[in-house]
């Protein structure tokens, strides 16, 4: 349309528009954050279960050096420096020859639409790892 009757138009289309691609650019920025959440909370369940397998000797304790290792990793996506907060939970299992480390981790929502739907999303993950012989 040319002359007086589509000159609002563009205005018009672009209110409609632009806060859909926002929230659509928001909620790809949320997934993205959830799966480096997941692989943060992947590795370190490694970390603890590796730390548990290196401190596994009688004289040590390595539930203690696997929380430690999962506190380590995981304060890297948390500002709070308490270990209740920054680890989420981790617990570290003897299952005979093997060493077992899980780790739960919330994360929070950081769009606004997500928040209201979800709070926080518990993230878990799991490591068996063999003891060395």
């Amino acid at each position: 349309m040319t002359g007086r009757k589509g000159k609002g138009q563009a205005a018009v289309e672009s209110v409609l528009v632009i806060p859909l691609l926002v929230m659509l650019f928001l909620c790809v920025l949320q997934t993205g954050l959830f799966f480096f959440t997941y692989y943060m909370v992947n590795y370190a369940s490694y970390c603890g279960a590796r730390a548990a397998i290196v401190h596994c000797r009688p004289s040590g304790n390595p539930s203690l050096f696997a929380r430690s290792a999962v506190f380590v990793v995981l304060s890297a996506l948390s500002n709070d420096l308490n270990p209740a907060v920054a680890a989420g939970s981790a617990r570290c299992r003897n299952l005979g020859a093997e060493y077992e480390v899980s780790v739960t981790y919330p994360c929070r929502s950081i769009v606004p639409i997500f928040g209201r739907l979800i709070d926080y999303l518990p993230i878990t993950a799991s490591t068996s790892l063999p003891e060395a012989l």
